[in-house]
């Protein structure tokens, strides 16, 4: 197959490949585009042949046309050579009677007297009847009639200089030697109808001209016979027409013909055209001074082509529906059924069954295409295996790590009697996004903070990891709690367009009770007074990090006195919902829970709480975000004077 063909096969095969509707069986799709493409290529098998069969049809018009053209052009010119000659024979018979008549007059000037004698007329009527003419007139020098034959008293006297048809005449006076015959014509002045044909010849006795003139009822009898719509054939076909025009004027006479604007015809070109009722295939030419056109109608033209067709349609069906039986027959049972069963297994070994084999053979394709999917099953199976291997040991390094960077404070700070701290971490996977953290800046001030960076499991972790790093080394850098918030949400906007942090940070001045914190879109914490309830804690909210790089945060500060409980929390445990998706745990069952507890309880047993209240609230499902509690519970304040180690 060439490139180009190979395009126009890519071109029309395009349908199919664009047909992504995967609920579709192969089979059904197969035979829908194989019916479309069998009923683009009947289409194109018709049109093909509709197209050649006009193509033959108007060259075979245009041959008969011309093959007409060609007769009629050969009569038409015979036609015409024979008028001339009659004409020619005509004016001479004409022009032969005038001069037998100038002879007579010169010869026999009694015949109309002397000028000052009367005219007589009877022997002019002699000399007609002998000559068998219907007229004599003796025209004199001035151009005025003396004589005429038969009696006309108003033509004697009559000056020719006033005639209409018969003042050619009078260039005979100028030139003596000129002979003039007339083309058949009505007497000027007369009351009959009849035609005639006038002649003249100069006078021999004296200056002035002889006229004669006879009925042409003979003459034109003869041209009739020599007319062109005589020896034209008019008919094409069967009911077509062939016409003849000079300067634009049909010789022959055919009423069509008269519908036709020739002027917009090209010759030599097939024209269609609507004549009365009917539509005409035109055919026109030119020959010598004459346009031949003839004109077929289509109907007659597609007679035969609407037979052909037809015998055609009904072949081509015949063979298209074999064509199509059998090729869907041939695919569906080497290939359809064979790829239904591949896709079979490969649905299996979807689903995990890697241990299923692929067994097709009703090709060698499809023999080397099922120890290919086998081989290819086989390597997967190494390589998952190896992965889930690799996955476990970086997940569980990955944990180990996570784990090392969150203190458990419930050991680092047990000899604590000025405060009772508790933190715990439950990510949704092996490692998750939120954090704690709760360190000394110095003797008397601890920096203490829960935050939750966006998305779960080892992406979120990096963030996490980057997050409480940067936290820690500004904090103890000497930098306000304002300063580093807001420098820890710059290098967190850094190249960053897909996560974010929201989190609680707070500074406690362990000699006064003061906490100053920054809320930079966290949840609302929740605190309880000393012999009171657990109440939520509502401060003001700064914009998440991560977000915009310039963003400034405004710290506040509240007041925490011996016996105040302050819990941090992500939204893991609010947001908790039930294994059928009916509700969240949410701030009120949190409080609840809280407020249960005993006004002793440790910051330990608030935190287990909690995650013990949220498991039964899931059922023990698996957590649907990571969750993350710390407590912290004033014991006393300290004694201003001293500054414990750290």
């Amino acid at each position: 197959m060439t490139p180009r063909l190979f395009r126009i096969f890519r071109f029309l095969a395009f349908p199919v490949v664009k047909d992504h509707d995967s609920n579709t069986p192969m089979r059904k799709k197969f035979l829908r585009w194989l019916l479309v493409y069998s009923i683009a290529a009947f289409v194109a098998a018709l049109l093909l042949s509709l197209t050649f069969e006009t193509h033959s049809m108007r060259r075979e018009v245009t041959m008969m046309i011309e093959n007409k053209i060609k007769e009629a052009y050969e009569h038409t010119r015979d036609a015409y050579q024979t008028l001339e000659i009659l004409k020619r024979r005509s004016a001479e018979v004409g022009k032969t009677r005038a001069r037998i008549a100038a002879l007579a007059l010169e010869s026999h000037p009694e015949i109309i007297g002397s000028d000052d004698q009367s005219v007589n007329t009877s022997n002019l009527g002699v000399l007609g009847r002998d000559l068998r003419v219907d007229e004599i007139d003796v025209i004199n020098e001035r151009g005025v009639c003396e004589a005429t034959w038969p009696e006309n008293a108003t033509l004697v006297g009559y000056d020719y200089h006033n005639a209409n048809l018969a003042r050619e005449f009078l260039a005979i006076i100028d030139n003596p030697t000129l002979e003039i015959s007339q083309d058949i014509r009505t007497t000027e002045g007369a009351l009959t109808t009849d035609r005639f044909q006038f002649s003249a010849v100069p006078r021999k006795d004296k200056p002035g001209f002889v006229e004669v003139g006879f009925r042409a009822v003979e003459v034109e009898k003869a041209y009739r016979l020599a007319d062109v719509s005589r020896h034209v054939s008019s008919v094409v076909g069967y009911s077509g027409f062939l016409s003849v025009f000079e300067n634009g004027k049909q010789l022959s006479k055919v009423k069509l013909a008269d519908l036709i604007d020739i002027s917009k015809l090209e010759p030599g070109k097939i024209a269609t055209e609507v004549i009365g009722d009917k539509k005409y295939l035109l055919y026109g030419l030119q020959r010598e001074n004459w346009f031949f056109v003839g004109g077929v109608p289509t109907s007659e033209l597609f007679a035969a082509r609407r037979l052909t067709l037809l015998l055609l349609i009904i072949t081509n069906f015949f063979i298209f529906l074999v064509i199509f039986t059998l090729v869907s027959a041939l695919v569906q049972r080497l290939i359809v059924d064979s790829v239904y069963a591949i896709n079979s297994s490969l649905e299996k070994i979807t689903k995990g069954q890697l241990d299923e084999r692929v067994q097709v053979e009703t090709t060698k394709e499809f023999v080397e295409l099922s120890n290919g999917v086998n081989a290819t099953v086989d390597s997967l199976k190494q390589v998952v295996e190896e992965i889930k291997r690799r996955s476990q040991e970086e997940l569980a390094l990955a944990k180990k790590i996570q784990e090392a960077a969150l203190p458990k404070l419930e050991k680092l700070f047990t000899k604590r009697v000025r405060f009772d701290v508790c933190a715990r971490n439950k990510p949704m996977t092996s490692v998750g996004g939120d954090m704690y953290d709760f360190f000394f800046l110095d003797g008397n001030t601890v920096l203490f903070y829960v935050a939750d960076v966006s998305g779960h499991g080892v992406p979120a972790s990096l963030v996490m990891m980057k997050t409480m790093a940067l936290v820690k080394n500004l904090a103890l850098s000497g930098y306000s709690i304002e300063k580093v918030v807001e420098t820890t949400n710059y290098y967190l906007s850094e190249n960053n367009d897909s996560s974010f942090v929201t989190g609680f940070f707070c500074k406690l001045d362990l000699r006064t009770g003061v906490m100053t914190y920054v809320n930079a879109g966290h949840n609302a914490p929740f605190i309880c007074r000393a012999n009171g309830k657990f109440e939520l804690f509502a401060p003001e909210i700064n914009l998440i990090l991560g977000i915009e790089p310039e963003a400034q945060y405004e710290s506040a500060i509240t007041q925490l006195d011996p016996g105040d409980v302050f819990i941090l929390y992500t939204d893991g445990i609010t947001e908790a919902t039930t294994p059928n998706m009916s509700g969240c745990f949410d701030n009120d069952r949190a409080l609840d829970t809280l407020n249960a507890a005993s006004a002793n309880a440790t910051s330990i047993e608030l935190v287990e709480r909690l995650f013990t209240a949220v498991a039964q609230f899931t059922d023990n499902a698996e957590p649907s975000d990571d969750e993350t509690v710390l407590a912290i519970k004033i014991i006393a304040h300290l004694d201003k004077s001293a500054v414990p180690a750290s």
